[in-house]
């Protein structure tokens, strides 16, 4: 099983120093990936209540580019993009870009949002937010295949007068995960993803619903993946996740993550990414050392 780490591209007391030291550890003690998360805007706390866990958050997409030239061999991906809230064909170039500058290593998670304020500061519809991740899922690798023939969506619409180059490094594009553990979420996963990625689902729990998203793929080969939380040590962490409304979390120690993971991997998840930041650097600094010490050798 690969494993992730997901980078502290939020809360209050992110830095430019520390997302890249993070980075950099990453690649250098051996984890697969490193992981942006995505929210453009949320809305804010009432005057007294402690900033919410996106209330703090560096732009994802630009942040991997960044990390793109940071790096030279872990994936790079997203979880999850928010794509009813973007600009189809500026996201699907946006991508394209950040997949051939970092020679084919990005991975795009999907998810259909859940905020209804950050849409309105948008200008995005919430209601059809469903529909329009369908739609753009479909954009994205209309034009990620380089194909010149027409496309009629709900949101683009192509005559095949367009030119969509360079193409991304990867034929096709890079892989799509579909997130979220609705029905909803599943059937599009089954249907469109090349890896299903649900969030905060206990081991017993993704083993089921792994088995559900077999039925529902009916053959058609699906990817299972995980982004799992270690459990928060700190004020700010417990305050957070509560606000992330809860589900599992796994820990404390090392060695309750690795028994975590080996259920995960017993029950076909691929990928795991970890988020293990809640809010002290060098707490969390420890923990992707420690994380790395412990956790990666038994799961290899």
């Amino acid at each position: 099983m690969k494993i992730g780490l997901v980078l502290p591209t939020y809360l209050p007391s992110t830095s430019r120093a520390l997302l890249a030291r993070s980075t950099q550890m990453a690649e250098e003690l051996g984890f697969d990936s490193v992981w942006t998360t995505d929210h453009v805007m949320m809305q804010r706390e009432p005057p007294g209540a402690p900033t919410g866990m996106y209330g703090s958050i560096v732009e994802a997409v630009t942040t991997m580019g960044w990390l793109a030239a940071l790096t030279e061999r872990v994936t790079i991906g997203v979880s999850v993009l928010v794509v009813p809230q973007r600009q189809l064909v500026l996201a699907a170039k946006q991508l394209a870009t950040v997949d051939l500058l970092s020679d084919g290593r990005l991975v795009v998670c999907v998810g259909a949002g859940h905020a209804v304020a950050e849409f309105g500061y948008l200008e995005a519809d919430f209601e059809h937010r469903g529909e329009l991740l369908d739609d753009g899922i479909a954009a994205f690798r209309h034009l990620w295949s380089g194909s010149d023939a027409p496309f009629d969506g709900r949101r683009v619409h192509l005559d095949g007068g367009h030119s969509f180059r360079p193409l991304p490094a990867r034929p096709g594009g890079p892989p799509i995960w579909v997130g979220g553990v609705s029905g909803r979420a599943m059937r599009r996963a089954a249907a469109l993803g090349d890896a299903w990625h649900p969030t905060r689902l206990a081991p017993e729990r993704f083993a089921e619903q792994a088995g559900r998203l077999r039925e529902l793929a009916d053959g058609r080969p699906v990817g299972l993946t995980a982004r799992v939380a270690l459990t928060p040590t700190t004020s700010e962490g417990e305050w957070g996740s509560g606000r992330g409304g809860g589900g599992h979390f796994t820990g404390p120690g090392l060695d309750d993550v690795t028994r975590d993971l080996e259920q995960y991997a017993r029950a076909g998840c691929e990928d795991v990414l970890l988020v293990a930041w809640y809010g002290d650097p060098d707490g969390y600094l420890a923990t992707v050392e420690g994380l790395a010490d412990v956790v990666l050798p038994r799961l290899r």
